[in-house]
C-alpha cells in the first residue's frame, strides 16, 4: 500500500492512470476511482474525478502481485494539463 497527496493546480475533472501486471485499487479523498482487484495480466485501469485548484487531496495506492516481476505506474492528467 502508497499513500501520498495530491495538488490541483487547476479547476476541472481530472482522468488517472495505472498501468499494471497486478491487481489495484486507487482511492482519492476516500472514494475508490479505480477499482481492477480481479484482474491480472499488464493493462491499463482508468478513473475520473473533480478537483479544486489548489487543493490537496490524499492518495492511497493498493496494489498485489502473485509472482515473478512486477510493474505498476500511476499517472494523472486533465484535458488543459
Amino acid at each position: 500500500r502508497m499513500t501520498g497527496r495530491l495538488r490541483a493546480p487547476s479547476s476541472e475533472s481530472y482522468r488517472f492512470y495505472v498501468m499494471t501486471d497486478g491487481r489495484v485499487r486507487v482511492w482519492i479523498r476516500g472514494e475508490l476511482v479505480v477499482d481492477s482487484w480481479n484482474r491480472t495480466g499488464l493493462r491499463e485501469a482508468r478513473g475520473n474525478l473533480r478537483f479544486v485548484a489548489g487543493k490537496r487531496y490524499e492518495v492511497t495506492i493498493e496494489y498485489a502481485h502473485g509472482s515473478g516481476e512486477s510493474e505498476m505506474a500511476f499517472r494523472w492528467q486533465s484535458d488543459t494539463r
